[in-house]
């Protein structure tokens, strides 16, 4: 049995993510989730008999689909892995975790009114009268406080980029307090009008999430795009949460990993041509040589012509040969890279 046997779905980012999907694609990627799920780390094994049984497919429809299907997964080190995954995971161990600390709070409160409204002598000792503490306990207590600091939420230094570092006496030392701080600097992130939940702010510190590194900078990337995408920035702190938890997760896995995330280079635009779909010459060009089965499988699962292609502009290439019948490929490329490559 899984640790935790609910999985949560977030319908629209699941649709947002698998739209592009057959109905038999549906239901082999929710069965690899479902697995991946029962699993601590979330993983599955690289292995395409294990996870032809696991999609209930057999290996024929299985090979057929797997380009589309891995698009959705990390593969490394011989697993298949989902950053999204793990941080859901990750955020329902946090809930769990509280709600059980909550319960051990309460619950013996809520036993004792149970058992006395039914006439059960319940076996809970009574707290005896305070008594008077004496001057030299209320100096000890004194004393402690005054040593005694609560936890903080990890704050970075320099959030304000003026290259001096946080002063420990200047933090806070009540939780609430630190909380506050944190909402200082998201309300300061966040585009004008965004309401706060501080529910989503505790969970983000709860999870582990870096202010400096994951919360900030994750705030300001999606409220660009989707002021590019929609022209309307989002109006809700909640509509950061889970690409919070993703960039913390993807982040956290490559520090353990001992690398350092790097952003590929962009070549200027300039002085690119225009893929022609009609042009067999451009086909050939941009597939390379049909004799190489690494090469197909590549183009299989990126099938398109990213910005940083030396020779063609970015552009999409239509259907997915593998995936249907293409008709908008010319008939020689067809022939020749169709065999080759496993086309329909």
């Amino acid at each position: 049995m899984a640790l935790y046997p609910a999985l949560p779905l977030f319908t629209d980012a699941y649709l947002g993510d698998t739209r592009h999907l057959t109905t038999e694609e549906h239901g082999a990627y929710l069965l690899l989730l479902m697995c991946a799920w029962r699993s601590t780390n979330c993983e599955l094994e690289d292995n395409d008999k294990t996870l032809a049984r696991i999609a209930g497919l057999s290996p024929t429809k299985w090979r057929r689909i797997k380009p589309t299907i891995a698009q959705l997964f990390t593969i490394e080190e011989g697993v298949w892995w989902q950053k999204k995954l793990r941080a859901v995971y990750s955020d329902v161990a946090c809930r769990v975790a509280r709600n059980k600390a909550n319960g051990a709070r309460g619950g013996r409160a809520r036993a004792a009114r149970s058992s006395k409204s039914k006439g059960v002598d319940c076996p809970i000792p009574k707290k005896p009268a305070p008594s008077k503490p004496s001057s030299e306990t209320v100096a000890r207590n004194q004393a402690t406080k005054t040593k005694t600091k609560s936890k903080q939420p990890p704050l970075a230094d320099d959030l304000d980029g003026t290259g001096k570092e946080a002063v420990q006496a200047d933090i806070p030392a009540d939780l609430r307090e630190g909380q506050n701080v944190w909402r200082k600097h998201i309300a300061a992130a966040c585009p004008d009008g965004t309401m706060l939940d501080d529910t989503v702010i505790h969970l983000w510190w709860a999870a582990g999430v870096d202010l400096k590194l994951d919360v900030l900078p994750t705030i300001k990337a999606v409220a660009a795009r989707e002021v590019g995408r929609t022209g309307r920035a989002p109006h809700s702190l909640g509509y950061f949460r889970e690409a919070v938890l993703e960039a913390s997760a993807s982040r956290q896995s490559a520090e353990q990993a001992g690398q350092k995330r790097k952003v590929s280079p962009k070549l200027p635009q300039a002085g690119k041509k225009d893929f022609d779909p009609s042009d067999a010459d451009h086909w050939q060009r941009l597939l390379g040589d049909p004799a190489n089965r690494f090469r197909g499988d590549y183009m299989a699962r990126n099938w398109f012509i990213p910005t940083d292609h030396p020779t063609f502009r970015e552009r999409g290439l239509g259907a997915n040969p593998r995936l249907s019948v293409t008709a908008h490929i010319p008939a020689p490329v067809r022939d020749t890279y169709g065999k080759a490559w496993a086309w329909l």
